[in-house]
């Protein structure tokens, strides 16, 4: 372990850089970055196994940040660990920067998950943790031994999502989880008491957690719970870690500025800036720089993990050459392709209802699909998800052979889950619920629209590197995406919301109608989607309009 002065100088140093962002980009929020760094740099310089020269490496751990708003202290974390310059800081909440306001999934810079309403990034982070358990359950231990690590604020805590999450991660037994909810008990426009009385420790246990209460800004205490954490065989862990929001922050006149709401959704400003990089060791002048102490520490785990990977990518080696067939079937998982499936092999019955249609082709995916969890919020009965469970059986405490996800009353948090376990990678997920709750899983989850091709088409209009251009055979409006240059206005300018960012490639995507033959019509088995000309249809929509009319005025 490093020496416990160089440990608090590092935290220090995230303080700074994380303030300086908020300062320069006159926009942010530095006073919860300031207060979690300690635990980042504890976690991020001594804890987390993954591999700087392959960072989608599969056997890393995970780190899920959910309140988004203390992107600074996830970018100055990510700095040390040599995944952001300082350049890519000093440009943060910029127009095109790689350091927005809330992180976006990039996983070459180690970001692991996008994050919008607190509550959802811990959602992702349990889901993830029941992707590695499904997987470990399939391909062993070798290849399945990593950690995920959530990150979670007050704010998330009371966002109802943390009860559907407490309570799935404890009665699945989720040991693989380890969160830490930094307790600052300071809000945006209030202090948490005016709106939260709770005893949040007990409310944990009595999920089935581990739950250790510790000064969230003590290096030896935070090394504790983490080692405590690690051992764990059968609950969650919640370390809930007591910080100051705001540490170390100075006012204008000197005095402290800790653990105050000022410093929560804004700049520190001025003299109060100046003060608090001083009394954090900084230079006003010069606040962008790593100290040579905390490059070294960061530099040691960098030699640290190049042994640990190595060995963990040993030992994988070997499971490979002991495990031919499974090693395939991984690396096919993992590829991100879609599925073989042989589609003949559904049977549907004329005139049945939708959701028996659903079944039966959920039922041949249990079968073909070895790598797909099926979730349902209590409705499999009902949304008829029962056909892919029929075909298998229900992910249960201590045996995760199952591939259905009963997620009890909680569509929300299913939802979330299921896109957190294909932000793990390795499987695919699927739910069956009410339509109107897709609402929930808008930009967190791409739900494929047909593009309308418009006449005046405004993402063609407002692209500046001219990748989109109208295809004049088919009249198509498409996407060249070589040419694209992953700005993301061809989306604002989308009033349909039909374009979408590829955040694996880092472009824009749209429907192009394929050439002229779309594949979606192709694929349809029930024959839903056809492919005409628009005036044919419109012309057909009229008249079953008229006819319902006068079938109406019979009956009168």
């Amino acid at each position: 372990m490093n020496d416990i002065k160089v440990m608090n100088h590092a935290a220090d140093n995230i303080r700074i850089l994380a303030a300086s962002m908020v300062e320069k980009a006159n926009s942010g929020h530095p006073g919860g970055a300031m207060g979690g760094s300690d635990f980042i740099n504890v976690l991020f310089s001594e804890y987390l196994v993954y591999d700087p020269a392959d960072p989608t490496w599969t056997g890393r751990d995970r780190f899920f940040l959910d309140p988004g708003h203390m992107s600074p202290m996830l970018y100055a974390g990510l700095a040390m660990r040599g995944f952001f310059s300082m350049e890519d800081l000093k440009q943060f909440r910029q127009w095109g920067s790689v350091t927005p306001g809330h992180p976006e999934l990039d996983l070459q810079r180690g970001i692991e998950n996008s994050s919008g309403p607190l509550g959802q990034g811990h959602a992702l982070a349990a889901g993830a943790a029941v992707a590695e358990k499904f997987l470990e359950a399939r391909l062993g231990s070798t290849m399945m031994q990593h950690k995920i690590y959530a990150y979670i604020s007050d704010g998330a805590v009371e966002e109802e999502i943390s009860q559907g999450v407490g309570r799935i991660a404890g009665n699945l037994g989720l040991n693989n989880l380890i969160m830490f909810y930094d307790s600052n008990d300071i809000q945006l426009s209030t202090e948490c008491g005016v709106v939260m009385n709770e005893d949040t420790e007990m409310k944990y246990k009595a999920w089935g957690w581990n739950v250790m209460k510790i000064n969230g800004n003590d290096v030896a205490q935070i090394r504790e719970a983490l080692d405590a954490a690690q051992k764990e065989q059968d609950r969650p862990t919640l370390i809930i870690g007591k910080t100051v929001m705001g540490k170390g922050a100075l006012r204008a006149d000197g005095t402290s500025y800790e653990a105050c709401i000022n410093t929560h959704g804004a700049p520190l400003g001025g003299d109060a800036y100046v003060n608090t990089i001083k009394n954090l060791g900084g230079d006003p002048e010069n606040a962008f720089v790593i100290f040579d102490d905390v490059k070294e520490i960061y530099a040691k785990r960098a030699e640290e993990l190049k042994k640990i990977v190595a060995e963990r990518k040993a030992a994988e080696a070997e499971w490979r050459k002991a495990n031919p067939e499974k090693a395939a079937q991984m690396d096919e998982w993992f590829s991100g392709k879609a599925p073989k499936v042989d589609w003949s092999k559904v049977e549907q019955k004329a005139g049945s209802a939708t959701r028996a249609a659903s079944a039966a082709c959920l039922g041949v995916l249990a079968e073909q699909v070895p790598n797909m969890i099926c979730a349902s919020a209590d409705l499999s009965n009902s949304d008829k998800t029962d056909g892919f469970l029929k075909k298998t059986k229900s992910i249960v405490r201590g045996d995760f052979s199952g591939a259905f996800f009963q997620a009890g009353v909680a569509e929300l948090t299913m939802a979330d889950m299921c896109i957190g376990m294909m932000l793990h990678g390795g499987v695919v997920a699927a739910m069956g619920t009410f339509f109107v709750f897709s609402d929930y899983i808008k930009e967190r989850f791409v739900v494929p629209m047909t593009c309308f091709h418009c006449e005046e088409a405004w993402c063609m209009k407002v692209c500046p590197a001219h990748a989109i251009s109208r295809d004049e055979k088919t009249n198509a409006v498409v996407l060249d995406q070589e040419k694209c240059a992953g700005c993301k206005m061809c989306i604002l300018a989308c009033p349909y919301g039909n374009i979408h960012f590829d955040h694996v490639k880092l472009v824009s995507h749209k429907c192009d109608l394929c050439g002229g033959d779309p594949r979606c019509v192709t694929h349809c088995i029930s024959g839903a989607l056809q492919f005409e000309d628009v005036e044919d249809a419109v012309t057909r929509k009229r008249y079953r309009i008229d006819m319902q009319i006068e079938d109406l005025t019979k009956r009168g």
